[in-house]
């Protein structure tokens, strides 16, 4: 039972897990939308690379049964891999009912299918695109890196 006399070495405690609790690093990254701020447009994916890890950048649709299907791995190893920045592109613009494949970024990139994924090293260069990148996604996914 708490009482005045024994509050405060608790209120001390609770306030030190707090303040580690906020100050070590999360154990999970985030999967960026990078292009949340204006979806479908014209986007220079190379300007958001992460210049330390090896980055991986699926162009998707929220439209796309293929692209949902594809999201649990790619969190799953945002979970495991400190070593990825997995980012994510949006193809359609606002307010797209289906895939937007009349729009700027997919004619930008020249996109015929979604989830196109791109596995580029922190240098810039193309490690692995289009089926090969996505087949090494879930080859990582399967073998548990």
């Amino acid at each position: 039972m708490l009482t005045s006399s024994n509050l405060l070495p608790v209120t001390k405690i609770a306030l030190l897990l707090a303040v580690l609790f906020l100050t070590l690093p999360s154990s999970a990254q985030d999967i960026k939308i990078l292009n949340r701020s204006n979806p479908g447009e014209h986007f220079e994916v190379k300007q958001y690379l992460s210049r330390d890890k090896l980055n991986v950048v699926v162009f998707h649709s929220s439209h796309s049964p293929a692209c949902q299907k594809l999201r649990e791995p790619l969190e799953g190893l945002a979970r495991r891999r400190r070593d990825l920045a997995i980012s994510l592109v949006d193809v359609d613009r606002r307010g797209s009912q289906e895939i937007d494949w009349k729009s700027p970024l997919v004619r930008q990139y020249n996109l015929r299918l979604v989830p196109y994924v791109y596995i580029i090293d922190a240098e810039g260069n193309s490690v692995a695109e289009g089926h090969e990148a996505r087949k090494k996604i879930l080859e990582w996914t399967e073998l548990g890196f």
